[in-house]
């Protein structure tokens, strides 16, 4: 039998043992978070849950990066009024860690601007999340981001709209953008630098 298992703060998964919550019980029963195969997750009902054993491997196997992601949408993006659920979809299948330097990695996901160098940075979270939530991105819409840096904008752009040109004139940045693209399999970015499609 698989026990139920709730999210925790500080990327833990705990054992709340086996009982469902008993009628008439005061307070509010645990919720739980899923990272399922694709990189979503979801969020079901409070009301006691069981989970079936493919759902709890994908569980266990979560890696931390894939905490920190949950994390950062539950304690960064909802609270700061992020409502938009294509938003939140794009934001728990763009991969972070992977538009940042190696050394940067393990605050990938922290609620602040990770320094990239001369002057550059990639936007926090929240602060991403509200502009993008403002500017109502279409399906249909091509979108222009302009000192694309990393292009880490501009991959959650992508899984909002049609297709993303990201401008960016510093070539490393450029290069660590595309590589991470490619690993995201996304083939509607395209970087221009320095004049020239890439």
């Amino acid at each position: 039998r698989c026990r139920p298992i709730r999210w925790c703060a500080g990327s833990a998964i705990e054992d709340i043992g086996r009982k469902r919550p008993t009628a008439g019980a005061t307070g509010s029963a645990p919720q739980a978070i899923v990272i399922d195969r694709r990189g979503g997750y979801n969020r079901p009902a409070s009301d006691g849950f069981r989970l079936t054993l493919p759902v709890l491997l994908s569980v266990i196997a979560m890696s931390d990066y894939d905490a920190a992601r949950v994390n950062m949408i539950e304690r960064q993006l909802r609270p700061n009024k992020i409502t938009d659920d294509r938003l939140i979809d794009a934001f728990a299948t763009i991969r972070r860690e992977l538009f940042v330097p190696e050394r940067l990695r393990g605050i990938a996901y922290a609620d602040g601007n990770l320094a990239l160098g001369n002057g550059r940075y990639v936007m926090a979270p929240m602060v991403a999340a509200r502009l993008l939530q403002a500017a109502e991105v279409s399906r249909n819409d091509n979108a222009l981001v302009v000192g694309a840096g990393v292009g880490c904008e501009a991959a959650l752009l992508s899984q909002l709209c049609r297709s993303v040109v990201a401008l960016e004139r510093d070539p490393e940045l450029a290069r660590q953008g595309r590589a991470a693209l490619v690993e995201h399999r996304i083939a509607t970015v395209h970087y221009i630098e320095n004049g020239q499609t890439q």
